[in-house]
């Protein structure tokens, strides 16, 4: 298993489950900041505004369960889940219909009862909300080393500052892999045999793997096994915000404050927009037409003393784009952009919320694709699994991921995961 974030450990977790000789590579340190997997609030949900991701979280949620119990950990903090937005809006619509078509247990709400149920907090009178109680907070490093304990558990060895950069066939229907030792530094390149370390690359051999490096995988995919993909890593930043006294501290505080999305905002400025988007966050320039809302996400009170958590998730366009090498980027996100494009947005639905400066803004790492689907596909004669629960919305899946990718790598093929959703995931379909 190449790469060590959430999804890899979830895979490699499955794997040395089920008896098979595990190996997981992670270039940089176990539970680094680097990539997608790091921080202590991640949302999950059983709400979406695709009918087969909602499908897939009704199976992820007991995997997170059974997870936790054999941990004899929780990394899971309940709070309810409220999706809003203008009730004609492409993005409510879309989130009832999924809702409805899954069965998923939630409660309708006008604006109104938004502000009756969590004072301090305001929709306009033409939007709606969408309440579940299921919704709450993943300690996303925490879960990741859950899930690396348990792999190491049931087996499975795991090896940091361990950078793949080879991938080929071997003799006897195996592949063998080109791992460097990346103690001193990142490899300067995937498809070298000499890298940052100093040594020649050590010879790994497997049967199969299952490469899910994230915002690496792309320059390792292309490299290695001349596989070119349209991955597109970009550099995003998440933003907190101070409440202003104790009356907001006490009402957006996790116990009584849930986790949320927005879908779309009609009262957006048109100045806070990247060129070529429109006011409801649209680009008619974007591969997917169902992609014409602009989303916001954030947290009650639950990481930082006083401080909620508010950010952008899209458009993409607000975000730097990174060149093949993922670790060729600032860590220090601008917090100028944050305060005008979210504070603006948090002033708006808000009240007792400090948005004249940013509390405190954290680097993260998103790696998309143009349909923002999921790439889950097999290369090089199904002997490498090429995985990327992606696009700044994988990490509450991941379980589930993580067992179907086990399944395909194990046994040739998954029914976790309905057979038409995986073809939504193919990689073809970002072949360049």
């Amino acid at each position: 298993v190449v790469g060590g974030g959430i999804a890899g450990v979830c895979v490699a977790y499955e794997c040395a489950r089920r008896g098979a000789r595990t190996l997981l590579l992670e270039r940089h340190d176990m539970l680094h900041r680097r990539g997608s997997s790091h921080g202590e609030s991640r949302i999950i949900r059983p709400t979406y505004a695709e009918e087969h991701y909602t499908a897939m979280m009704r199976k992820a949620y007991p995997l997170w369960e059974s997870a936790q119990q054999e941990a004899r950990t929780s990394v899971y903090t309940p709070t309810g889940g409220l999706d809003f937005g203008p009730a004609e809006g492409a993005g409510m619509r879309r989130v009832l219909a999924a809702a409805e078509a899954n069965g998923v247990r939630a409660e309708r709400m006008d604006a109104e009862r938004v502000s009756r149920r969590f004072p301090g907090f305001s929709i306009p009178d033409h939007w709606t909300a969408l309440w579940n109680a299921d919704a709450g907070i993943l300690n996303a490093t925490k879960a990741v080393a859950m899930y690396a304990g348990l792999a190491e558990r049931h087996g499975a060895a795991l090896r940091d500052r361990s950078a793949v950069v080879g991938i080929d066939h071997a003799e006897g229907g195996m592949m063998r892999l080109a791992v460097q030792d990346n103690s001193r530094g990142a490899s300067s390149g995937a498809g070298t045999s000499e890298g940052a370390g100093g040594g020649v690359a050590q010879s790994v051999v497997a049967r199969r793997v299952v490469v899910a490096a994230g915002p690496w995988a792309g320059a390792l995919l292309e490299d290695t096994l001349g596989l070119r993909l349209d991955l597109r890593p970009i550099a995003t930043a998440v933003a907190y915000w101070r409440a202003r006294d104790a009356q907001a501290r006490h009402r957006f505080d996790a116990a009584r404050f849930p986790v949320y999305i927005c879908y779309g905002d009609d009262q957006t400025e048109a100045d806070a927009l990247p060129p070529g988007w429109d006011e409801t966050g649209g680009s008619t320039g974007d591969s997917r037409a169902s992609i014409d809302f602009q989303t916001l996400y954030g947290f009650p009170i639950h990481e930082l003393p006083g401080l909620i958590k508010a950010s952008l998730h899209l458009p993409e366009a607000h975000w730097e784009r990174l060149g093949r090498d993922a670790d060729d980027r600032t860590m220090a996100p601008d917090a100028a952009q944050a305060r005008r494009v979210v504070g603006k947005w948090v002033s708006r639905h808000f009240e007792g919320i400090d948005t004249d400066e940013v509390a405190l803004t954290e680097a993260c790492t998103y790696t998309m694709t143009p349909d923002h689907d999921y790439v889950f596909d097999t290369a090089a004669d199904g002997k490498v699994v090429v995985l990327s629960c992606c696009s700044g919305h994988g990490f509450k899946l991941a379980p589930l991921i993580g067992a179907a990718t086990a399944d395909l790598a194990l046994e040739g093929g998954t029914e976790r995961i309905a057979e038409s959703t995986m073809q939504l995931f193919s990689a073809d379909r970002l072949a360049l």
